[in-house]
Protein backbone atom coordinates (compact mmCIF):
# COMPACT_ATOMS: atom_id res chain seq x y z
CA UNK A 1 0.00 0.00 0.00
CA UNK A 2 2.72 1.91 0.99
CA UNK A 3 1.70 5.76 2.00
CA UNK A 4 3.51 8.31 1.57
CA UNK A 5 3.82 12.17 2.58
CA UNK A 6 5.25 14.54 -0.07
CA UNK A 7 6.53 18.18 0.73
CA UNK A 8 6.98 19.91 -2.61
CA UNK A 9 9.29 17.79 -4.83
CA UNK A 10 10.52 15.20 -2.21
CA UNK A 11 7.91 12.42 -1.04
CA UNK A 12 8.64 9.41 1.32
CA UNK A 13 6.81 6.50 2.37
CA UNK A 14 5.38 6.56 5.82
CA UNK A 15 6.32 2.87 6.27
CA UNK A 16 9.97 4.31 6.04
CA UNK A 17 8.85 7.21 8.25
CA UNK A 18 8.39 4.99 10.96
CA UNK A 19 11.30 2.78 10.81
CA UNK A 20 13.57 5.27 11.14
CA UNK A 21 11.93 6.78 13.80
CA UNK A 22 12.36 3.09 15.47
CA UNK A 23 16.59 3.20 14.63
CA UNK A 24 16.48 6.70 16.14
CA UNK A 25 14.31 5.44 19.18
CA UNK A 26 16.93 2.77 19.61
CA UNK A 27 19.80 5.02 19.51
CA UNK A 28 18.10 7.66 21.91
CA UNK A 29 17.33 5.01 24.37
CA UNK A 30 20.77 2.87 24.41
CA UNK A 31 23.05 6.49 25.21
CA UNK A 32 20.63 7.15 27.84
CA UNK A 33 21.27 3.40 29.35
CA UNK A 34 24.85 4.22 28.88
CA UNK A 35 25.03 7.39 30.69
CA UNK A 36 22.27 6.18 33.33
CA UNK A 37 24.20 3.62 34.27
CA UNK A 38 27.76 1.68 34.33
CA UNK A 39 27.97 -0.55 31.24
CA UNK A 40 31.19 -2.83 30.10
CA UNK A 41 31.41 -0.58 27.09
CA UNK A 42 31.55 2.98 25.74
CA UNK A 43 29.04 4.67 23.07
CA UNK A 44 32.10 5.48 20.83
CA UNK A 45 33.16 1.80 20.98
CA UNK A 46 29.77 0.76 20.32
CA UNK A 47 28.98 3.03 17.58
CA UNK A 48 32.17 3.41 15.75
CA UNK A 49 33.03 -0.23 16.25
CA UNK A 50 29.66 -2.39 17.10
CA UNK A 51 27.26 -0.84 14.79
CA UNK A 52 28.71 -1.59 11.57
CA UNK A 53 29.28 -5.52 12.51
CA UNK A 54 25.61 -5.25 13.74
CA UNK A 55 24.29 -3.88 10.85
CA UNK A 56 26.19 -6.80 8.45
CA UNK A 57 24.50 -9.19 10.93
CA UNK A 58 20.99 -7.61 10.36
CA UNK A 59 21.57 -7.56 6.79
CA UNK A 60 22.91 -11.03 6.68
CA UNK A 61 19.84 -12.16 8.55
CA UNK A 62 17.14 -10.49 6.53
CA UNK A 63 18.34 -11.97 3.39
CA UNK A 64 18.73 -15.84 4.81
CA UNK A 65 15.19 -15.28 5.98
CA UNK A 66 14.17 -14.15 2.85
CA UNK A 67 16.11 -16.70 0.98
CA UNK A 68 14.00 -19.15 3.21
CA UNK A 69 11.32 -17.84 3.34
CA UNK A 70 11.03 -17.81 -1.36
CA UNK A 71 12.35 -21.02 -1.22
CA UNK A 72 9.40 -22.48 1.14
CA UNK A 73 6.68 -20.35 -0.78
CA UNK A 74 8.27 -22.23 -4.17
CA UNK A 75 8.43 -25.52 -2.98
CA UNK A 76 4.71 -25.12 -1.59
CA UNK A 77 3.20 -22.77 -3.98
CA UNK A 78 5.33 -22.93 -7.61
CA UNK A 79 6.39 -19.18 -6.98
CA UNK A 80 9.21 -18.17 -7.96
CA UNK A 81 11.67 -15.52 -6.07
CA UNK A 82 10.09 -12.04 -6.80
CA UNK A 83 12.29 -9.68 -8.15
CA UNK A 84 14.43 -7.63 -5.07
CA UNK A 85 13.57 -10.22 -3.13
CA UNK A 86 16.44 -9.51 -1.23
CA UNK A 87 15.24 -6.48 -0.77
CA UNK A 88 12.66 -7.27 1.38
CA UNK A 89 12.99 -6.45 5.50
CA UNK A 90 12.74 -9.71 7.66
CA UNK A 91 12.30 -8.90 11.39
CA UNK A 92 13.43 -12.80 12.68
CA UNK A 93 16.39 -13.04 10.36
CA UNK A 94 17.42 -9.55 11.60
CA UNK A 95 17.14 -10.27 14.94
CA UNK A 96 18.77 -13.22 14.80
CA UNK A 97 21.43 -12.06 12.64
CA UNK A 98 22.24 -9.09 14.42
CA UNK A 99 22.51 -11.16 17.82
CA UNK A 100 24.87 -13.49 16.45
CA UNK A 101 27.13 -10.35 15.16
CA UNK A 102 27.03 -8.86 18.41
CA UNK A 103 27.83 -12.12 20.37
CA UNK A 104 31.31 -12.07 17.87
CA UNK A 105 31.36 -8.63 18.83
CA UNK A 106 31.69 -8.98 22.50
CA UNK A 107 34.12 -12.18 21.88
CA UNK A 108 36.28 -10.13 19.59
CA UNK A 109 37.00 -7.31 22.36
CA UNK A 110 36.38 -9.21 25.51
CA UNK A 111 33.09 -7.63 26.54
CA UNK A 112 31.02 -9.38 28.97
CA UNK A 113 28.66 -11.40 26.30
CA UNK A 114 25.41 -11.08 29.10
CA UNK A 115 25.99 -7.89 30.33
CA UNK A 116 26.17 -6.26 27.04
CA UNK A 117 23.24 -7.89 25.49
CA UNK A 118 21.44 -6.70 28.74
CA UNK A 119 22.09 -2.83 27.39
CA UNK A 120 19.59 -3.48 24.59
CA UNK A 121 17.17 -5.93 26.13
CA UNK A 122 14.42 -2.99 27.50
CA UNK A 123 14.17 -1.20 24.11
CA UNK A 124 14.44 -3.51 22.14
CA UNK A 125 10.33 -4.47 22.21
CA UNK A 126 9.92 -1.28 22.33
CA UNK A 127 11.37 -0.40 18.63
CA UNK A 128 9.35 -4.11 17.80
CA UNK A 129 6.41 -1.92 18.51
CA UNK A 130 7.08 0.98 16.22
CA UNK A 131 8.55 -1.62 13.59
CA UNK A 132 4.92 -3.17 14.06
CA UNK A 133 3.32 0.44 13.63
CA UNK A 134 5.09 0.91 10.22
CA UNK A 135 3.53 -2.55 8.93
CA UNK A 136 0.26 -1.48 10.25
CA UNK A 137 0.13 1.67 8.20
CA UNK A 138 1.78 -0.49 5.29
CA UNK A 139 -0.61 -2.90 5.21
CA UNK A 140 2.05 -5.44 5.38
CA UNK A 141 2.44 -8.89 7.18
CA UNK A 142 -1.75 -9.15 7.32
CA UNK A 143 -4.08 -11.47 9.04
CA UNK A 144 -6.31 -13.92 7.58
CA UNK A 145 -9.88 -12.75 6.30
CA UNK A 146 -12.59 -13.22 9.46
CA UNK A 147 -15.60 -12.87 10.72
CA UNK A 148 -14.84 -13.58 14.39
CA UNK A 149 -13.86 -12.19 17.47
CA UNK A 150 -11.16 -10.45 17.41
CA UNK A 151 -11.14 -9.40 13.62
CA UNK A 152 -10.89 -5.70 12.88
CA UNK A 153 -11.17 -3.97 9.70
CA UNK A 154 -7.85 -3.46 8.13
CA UNK A 155 -6.08 -2.83 5.00
CA UNK A 156 -3.51 -6.13 3.31
CA UNK A 157 -0.34 -4.46 1.40
CA UNK A 158 -2.42 -4.24 -1.63
CA UNK A 159 -4.69 -1.75 -0.30
CA UNK A 160 -8.10 -4.12 0.24
CA UNK A 161 -9.89 -3.43 3.24
CA UNK A 162 -11.70 -6.64 4.89
CA UNK A 163 -12.48 -8.03 8.19
CA UNK A 164 -8.89 -9.73 9.42
CA UNK A 165 -7.09 -11.05 12.48
CA UNK A 166 -5.57 -7.88 13.58
CA UNK A 167 -1.91 -9.54 13.66
CA UNK A 168 0.04 -5.89 13.27
CA UNK A 169 -2.11 -4.57 16.53
CA UNK A 170 -1.58 -7.31 18.24
CA UNK A 171 2.41 -7.46 17.87
CA UNK A 172 2.16 -4.12 18.97
CA UNK A 173 0.05 -4.37 21.79
CA UNK A 174 2.20 -7.99 22.77
CA UNK A 175 5.45 -5.67 22.54
CA UNK A 176 4.13 -3.25 24.52
CA UNK A 177 3.59 -5.21 27.63
CA UNK A 178 7.25 -6.84 27.05
CA UNK A 179 8.90 -3.45 27.35
CA UNK A 180 7.04 -2.62 30.36
CA UNK A 181 7.84 -6.18 32.00
CA UNK A 182 10.95 -6.11 31.21
CA UNK A 183 11.62 -2.30 32.37
CA UNK A 184 9.84 -2.97 35.68
CA UNK A 185 11.67 -5.76 35.97
CA UNK A 186 14.95 -3.72 35.61
CA UNK A 187 13.80 -0.98 37.82
CA UNK A 188 13.24 -3.85 41.13
CA UNK A 189 16.32 -5.24 40.56
CA UNK A 190 18.07 -1.89 40.67
CA UNK A 191 15.98 -0.84 44.07
CA UNK A 192 17.02 -3.66 45.60
CA UNK A 193 21.13 -3.63 44.61
CA UNK A 194 20.78 -6.74 43.10
CA UNK A 195 22.04 -5.58 39.49
CA UNK A 196 22.02 -8.14 37.44
CA UNK A 197 20.14 -10.36 38.96
CA UNK A 198 19.36 -13.48 38.42
CA UNK A 199 22.32 -13.29 35.72
CA UNK A 200 23.38 -11.14 33.06
CA UNK A 201 21.92 -12.04 30.05
CA UNK A 202 18.54 -12.66 31.80
CA UNK A 203 16.84 -9.34 30.58
CA UNK A 204 17.91 -10.35 26.51
CA UNK A 205 17.42 -13.65 26.85
CA UNK A 206 14.08 -13.29 28.61
CA UNK A 207 13.16 -10.32 25.66
CA UNK A 208 14.01 -13.31 23.39
CA UNK A 209 11.31 -16.12 24.47
CA UNK A 210 8.48 -13.74 25.50
CA UNK A 211 9.19 -11.50 21.77
CA UNK A 212 9.44 -14.81 19.57
CA UNK A 213 6.55 -16.47 21.67
CA UNK A 214 3.93 -13.84 21.09
CA UNK A 215 5.35 -13.77 17.19
CA UNK A 216 4.65 -17.93 17.25
CA UNK A 217 1.23 -17.29 18.82
CA UNK A 218 0.54 -14.24 15.83
CA UNK A 219 1.39 -16.53 12.99
CA UNK A 220 -1.83 -18.45 13.32
CA UNK A 221 -3.35 -15.78 11.95
CA UNK A 222 -0.87 -14.73 9.34
CA UNK A 223 -1.58 -15.16 5.65
CA UNK A 224 1.43 -13.84 3.75
CA UNK A 225 3.89 -16.44 5.25
CA UNK A 226 4.54 -20.06 3.68
CA UNK A 227 3.10 -22.91 5.91
CA UNK A 228 5.19 -25.91 6.03
CA UNK A 229 2.33 -28.58 7.35
CA UNK A 230 0.15 -26.65 9.79
CA UNK A 231 2.96 -24.57 10.86
CA UNK A 232 4.40 -21.33 9.40
CA UNK A 233 8.44 -21.29 8.43
CA UNK A 234 8.55 -18.41 10.91
CA UNK A 235 6.79 -20.72 13.45
CA UNK A 236 9.87 -23.16 12.86
CA UNK A 237 12.49 -19.98 13.55
CA UNK A 238 10.26 -19.37 16.17
CA UNK A 239 10.77 -22.53 18.07
CA UNK A 240 14.18 -22.98 17.32
CA UNK A 241 14.60 -19.26 18.96
CA UNK A 242 12.48 -20.22 22.33
CA UNK A 243 14.50 -23.45 22.34
CA UNK A 244 17.84 -21.76 21.88
CA UNK A 245 17.38 -18.73 24.75
CA UNK A 246 14.98 -21.29 26.74
CA UNK A 247 18.01 -23.26 27.39
CA UNK A 248 20.40 -20.31 27.79
CA UNK A 249 18.39 -19.01 30.35
CA UNK A 250 18.17 -22.79 32.22
CA UNK A 251 21.64 -23.32 32.20
CA UNK A 252 21.84 -19.60 33.75
CA UNK A 253 19.82 -20.17 36.75
CA UNK A 254 21.30 -23.75 37.11
CA UNK A 255 24.99 -21.77 37.40
CA UNK A 256 23.83 -19.34 39.35
CA UNK A 257 22.49 -21.91 42.06
CA UNK A 258 25.66 -24.03 41.76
Amino acid sequence: MYPTIAVGPFSISVYTLVRMAALAIMIIAVLLRLRGRQWPITAADLFLRGVPLLTVGLVAGSIAENVLTHLATQATQGVPFPPGWWLESRWLGAFGGASLAGYLYCRQRGLPVGRTFDLFAVPLPLVAAVGRTACLLNGCCYGQETTAWPAIVLPDVYGVWASRYPTQPAGILANLLIFVVLLVFEQCTQRVKADGWPFYGFLYLSFAVLHLGQRFLIEFWRVDTPRLGTLTLQQFLCAAGIGLAGWLLVRGLSDKES
